[in-house]
């Protein structure tokens, strides 16, 4: 059985800690838009940018490019040597439109049927 002290003796702080919300706060926050920003900046007409990340990461990112928040953890699962493509048009608050490239090619799917189907999945009612 773990001690009670056991959390501040490994330098965590006393309340508990959120990693998947963390997680995704850090994709929303901070990976995006400095992958945003490389991408903008970059000289080639194609606007890709290529991220290479392990599981977690790459739902955090594919999931706040979508717009969800921490709730779709396991919704959207990004398997091992997983690689989704995300359109995400410069002026847009966010994507609008992705699909997988590995482990097999995937058909577009929208950012806003992507909400939408999870947040029907969560339970939250959407109108019109």
């Amino acid at each position: 059985m773990l001690g009670p002290h056991l959390p501040t003796a490994m330098g965590l702080p006393h309340a508990c800690r959120k990693p998947i919300v963390e997680l995704w706060e850090r994709a929303r926050s901070a990976a995006w838009p400095t992958l945003r920003a490389v991408d903008t900046a970059a000289e080639d007409d194609e606007g890709a940018t290529l991220v290479v990340c392990h599981g977690s990461l790459g739902q955090a990112l594919l999931c706040t490019a979508l717009g969800l928040d921490a709730t779709a953890w396991r919704r959207h699962p990004f398997p091992n040597c997983g690689m989704a493509e995300i359109d995400w048009p410069a002026d847009a608050p966010r994507a609008t439109r992705w699909r997988w490239r590995l482990p097999e090619e995937g058909c577009w799917q929208s950012g806003t049927a992507a909400r939408a189907l999870h947040l029907s999945r969560v339970g939250v009612r959407i109108e019109g």
